[in-house]
């Protein structure tokens, strides 16, 4: 039994989409994972991202678009002042709990 489906039609017409920004793109149900894929032809190793999502919809072009090699830099800060604000949150958090058993204490 073959592992993996490709996907040629589907109900919104994301595959076709796909191919409009690349069309190296192609999207693959992997039967084994449960999950959809995007692969890319021009890449030696096809697998281009994993969709996140149950079903194919807008969704999954805009995740395909925005983590395109072009918008690399522009991805790394997002994920970076990503990362800086829940730090901010968690230390906030800390901080809150350590003064509410400071006060408990001195209670």
């Amino acid at each position: 039994m073959a592992e993996h489906i490709i996907i040629e039609n589907d109900l919104f017409g994301i595959s076709a989409r796909l191919t409009e920004i690349d069309p190296g793109y192609f999207i693959v149900y992997n039967l084994r994972l449960r999950r959809f894929e995007v692969h890319n032809r021009r890449q030696l190793k096809t697998l281009a991202l994993v969709v996140p999502y149950e079903s194919l919809d807008i969704r999954t072009v805009r995740l395909t678009q925005r983590t395109r090699r072009e918008n690399y830099e522009r991805l790394i800060k997002e994920m970076e002042a990503s990362n800086l604000r829940a730090e901010a949150a968690g230390e906030g958090r800390m901080l809150e709990n350590a003064r509410g058993r400071l006060e408990e204490a001195l209670l």
